[in-house]
């Protein structure tokens, strides 16, 4: 079964948009959930080639990967 699986069920019922308790956030996609905001940044085409692969297989969405390890990483800066 795919992460997207019912992403694409929703989508074909029309669901997609709805944002209440009976449907999941991630539905609706991090686009437009308006607790999220699209970050852009740089970096060595070999290290995020090397990074999305291993992300990849993982079986991790490559978003939530970055959100922690940026959460790590204040946390420590608070130290």
């Amino acid at each position: 079964m795919s992460k997207y699986d019912e992403l694409l069920k929703a989508a074909q019922q029309g669901k997609a948009e709805r944002l209440d308790s009976q449907t999941p956030s991630r539905l609706v996609g991090k686009n437009k959930d308006p607790n999220y905001t699209k970050g852009t940044f740089y970096l060595p085409k070999e290290l995020y080639m090397k990074f999305k692969v291993t992300v990849m297989q993982s079986g991790q969405e490559m978003s939530a990967l970055v959100e922690e390890l940026i959460e790590d990483w204040l946390k420590q800066q608070e130290n």
